[in-house]
């Protein structure tokens, strides 16, 4: 998938608002970029974000588990992903 220009900017504007509002360390930003622009890329080009619901979600967990990833990254990209779509909102 190919990320937008609009989604790129949300992104951005979302790790902005975590170095200066929220006074996010360097590595907590550039880990949260990493994690939501995996699940961005996860995602179908057709799914527009305002529709992303409960089983978006679930099934890129569930992609993360078949991956093998640890528990302790999984946790991270749901805090990850759970912070930015709160600040979406």
């Amino acid at each position: 998938m190919i990320i937008t220009d609009s989604q790129k900017k949300m992104v951005e504007r979302f790790l902005d608002y975590l170095l200066v509002e929220k006074n996010a360390s360097v590595l907590t930003v550039t880990n949260y970029k990493k994690d939501i622009i995996k699940f961005l890329e996860f995602l179908d080009k057709e799914i527009p974000w305002n529709s992303i619901d409960v089983l978006t979600i679930r099934s890129y967990l569930a992609n993360l588990n078949e991956q093998n990833y640890a528990k302790r990254t999984i946790a991270r990209r749901i805090s990850s992903l759970r912070s930015f779509f709160k600040y979406l909102v």
